[in-house]
């Protein structure tokens, strides 16, 4: 009775142990996953900020942080066991991303059509690479869950406590892995990759059951000044109040989602062109009435655009961000229609 007390303590602590250890990998690898996130919104923030000619070197720096935090293996930047084709993400990365930042010195210097275009394919590119990053990290801690089911099954002396041991940090996983994946971690709405699924589905449905489509992109005035006088969390304070009174604004069958530092889009389904203006309206009024405490007023401009026959989900993007942009340099704080 003895031995078997003491075999069941010693398999109980093991177990506890072997638990403690998963959450901290989990935890971890969460927050490598975050950074890889972060490179990938800031990276999207830099030519939107050039392209609207405001200053994007603090969030360039910042990059530059990060890239050298994962060369250096800081403490929250140690790769653990996703060493080989994370750091083959990366260096890509890099390699673009300062291909980027060149082209952007030399649009600074001779502002043209064709520089323009470079930079938003690069940051096109650098942003597929970042999301690969992201992706990698989150197969990575996949792969580490299922050697961690398979020491149990090896420890597996307490067969009831060790299933639910594994239930436990497999859900745990799961649902972590699921939300970083699908929702911002700041908003707590969709991110960009929801928004590319949905666009494709609803695109798919709209062939078939031939209803309108509606895309509303906009992003938040002035933003940096935000973060610059008063502070990052001032600015994520704003983040999450527009979304809030933004998600108040929409519709059960419309689709909310962030898909860059500050900018929004409203995938309107069953939505005509007219229609969506309303609902753009009505988000510009809402959010320039509305009280941000220190921050002050608070205004975004809109780019609407509805979907054509035949067109590809990133031609669509494309006409609701260039009506996006006149609405920037029409003053900002307005709604322009991209027919």
């Amino acid at each position: 009775m003895m031995a078997i007390s003491v075999i069941s303590f010693i398999i109980i602590l093991v177990n506890g142990i072997f638990v403690f250890y998963s959450i901290d990998r989990i935890q971890h690898d969460a927050k490598i996953i975050n950074y890889a996130g972060l490179i990938r919104g800031s990276i999207q923030r830099i030519s939107k900020l050039e392209m609207a000619s405001q200053k994007n070197d603090d969030i360039i720096r910042d990059i530059d942080i990060i890239f050298s935090d994962f060369i250096n293996r800081k403490e929250d930047f140690k790769l653990k066991g996703m060493e080989k084709h994370f750091v083959e993400g990366l260096t890509k990365l890099d390699i673009t991303l300062n291909e980027l930042k060149k082209n952007i010195q030399s649009y600074r210097t001779n502002p043209h059509a064709d520089a323009r275009r470079t930079i938003l394919e690069l940051s096109e590119l650098c942003w597929r690479s970042a999301n690969g990053l992201v992706f990698e990290a989150q197969a990575a801690s996949e792969e580490k869950m299922i050697l961690f089911r398979s020491i149990f099954v090896v420890i597996g002396v307490n067969l009831l406590a060790v299933a639910v041991i594994i239930w436990l940090i497999r859900n745990y996983v799961k649902n972590k892995l699921e939300f970083l994946a699908t929702y911002d971690a700041l908003t707590g709405i969709l991110n960009r990759h929801s928004y590319n699924m949905l666009m494709d589905r609803e695109i798919k449905r709209r062939s078939r059951y031939n209803f309108p489509i509606s895309l509303i992109v906009f992003d938040i005035d002035n933003f940096k000044r935000v973060n610059d006088s008063l502070g990052h969390k001032a600015g994520d304070s704003v983040l999450k109040t527009i979304t809030e009174i933004s998600t108040a604004q929409t519709r059960g069958i419309d689709h909310f989602c962030r898909i860059g530092g500050e900018e929004f889009a409203v995938i309107a389904s069953e939505t005509d062109l007219t229609n969506a203006k309303e609902l753009a309206d009505r988000l510009k009024m809402t959010v320039e009435k509305h009280d941000f405490g220190m921050a002050g007023k608070v205004t975004i401009s809109l780019g609407i655009a509805e979907y054509r026959a035949d067109e590809t989900p990133d031609s669509l993007f494309k006409r609701a961000d260039n009506a996006l942009g006149r609405a920037k340099e029409a003053g900002k704080n307005k709604v322009e229609i991209n027919p």
